[in-house]
């Protein structure tokens, strides 16, 4: 006992020691670890985020400011697009000059049928003035009356009645003047022989499954891409030097906001006619004397001619939904090109 109380300083030396070494333990230590928990934690998640940032396919600042760079670019391609189609469709929504227009766009039927007939008129009087023959050829009359020289094929230019019981209406058959009209000028500009016949053929229009209206099938049938308008066919047959149908096709067919139509070819084809033929000249030898060998040539070869018949469509434009609409995913998110793509 008394050996104790002589060390009694040594024994609070070992108890505050061990109480210092508990605290540390309990305090430092266990701090000390947590800490490193954390730092593990954060090391962790840095090179997660690291691994992230380096990706293009994660949205970020980055990510956002080129979504809307690309949108603000697409809504501006889109505008242009709608501008470009508006302008192309002008002239083909035009009427005659002379047409008084009523409060509701439209001019009177009997106004309207004045002016095509006077405007289908010009037309053949332009194009005999370019000594080129309007429809089919007159038959060969023969036995009483032939005197009268017979009467003329159908053919020619389609002349359309307003205030007939017609199921095309008035702006219908005003684009088809315009088109048979760019179609005589190109007629003249290339030359050709005889611009036969000029037709609008109906569209073929399916009946739809159940729940299809007559006007969705129309529309099915004839409609453009993206509510932009409707298309209809126009057929021309003509008679032409070989050599001048590549110009009749690159003129009709040639766009110029100004002076042309948005048209598009469908088919084409080409056939020898029966004068042609017949006037191809027989094979046959000839002699020539000896004296002028040197100075002979054979007559010229009579110009051949072809039947050219050309299907087009005239894209009527008609722009009914003009809201901006990114094209979407899978997942209904508008598809954005990530940053550096």
């Amino acid at each position: 006992m008394d050996k104790m109380k002589g060390n009694g300083f040594v024994v609070g030396i070992s108890v505050v020691s061990v109480a210092i070494v508990g605290a540390f333990v309990y305090l430092v230590l266990g701090a000390w670890n947590a800490a490193g928990q954390a730092e593990g934690s954060v090391l962790s998640k840095r090179s997660t985020i690291d691994g992230l940032g380096s990706r293009n396919d994660i949205p970020g600042d980055r990510w956002c400011k080129s979504a809307e760079e690309y949108e603000t670019a697409a809504k501006t391609e889109y505008s242009s697009c709608l501008k470009f189609y508006r302008e192309a469709d002008k002239r083909l929504e035009r009427w005659f000059e002379k047409l008084d227009t009523q409060p509701e766009g439209l001019p009177s039927q009997g106004d309207l049928k004045t002016e095509l007939a006077t405007g289908i008129n010009g037309l053949k009087t332009m194009l005999q003035g370019a000594s080129i023959e309007v429809g089919y050829p007159k038959a060969a009359a023969t036995g009483f009356g032939a005197a009268s020289g017979g009467s003329e094929e159908q053919g020619g230019f389609v002349l359309e009645d307003p205030t007939a019981d017609s199921k095309t209406d008035m702006k219908t058959m005003m684009k088809h003047f315009w088109i048979q009209k760019h179609i005589a000028e190109t007629a003249r500009a290339a030359k050709v022989v005889r611009l036969e016949k000029i037709t609008f053929p109906p569209p073929k229009i399916e009946s739809g499954g159940a729940g299809t209206t007559p006007e969705q099938a129309r529309l099915e049938a004839i409609g453009l891409p993206h509510n932009l308008g409707i298309y209809f066919q126009f057929r021309v047959e003509l008679l032409s030097k070989n050599e001048d149908v590549p110009v009749f096709l690159a003129r009709l067919f040639e766009y110029d906001p100004k002076t042309s139509y948005c048209l598009r070819i469908r088919d084409w084809t080409i056939t020898q006619t029966k004068e042609a033929l017949a006037a191809l000249p027989d094979r046959k030898s000839v002699d020539v004397p000896e004296t002028d060998k040197d100075t002979w040539t054979p007559p010229p070869t009579p110009v051949q001619t072809i039947r050219l018949s050309v299907t087009g469509d005239v894209l009527d434009f008609e722009i009914k939904d003009t809201e901006w609409k990114g094209d979407a995913g899978s997942d209904g998110v508008a598809a954005v090109p990530a940053p550096g793509q």
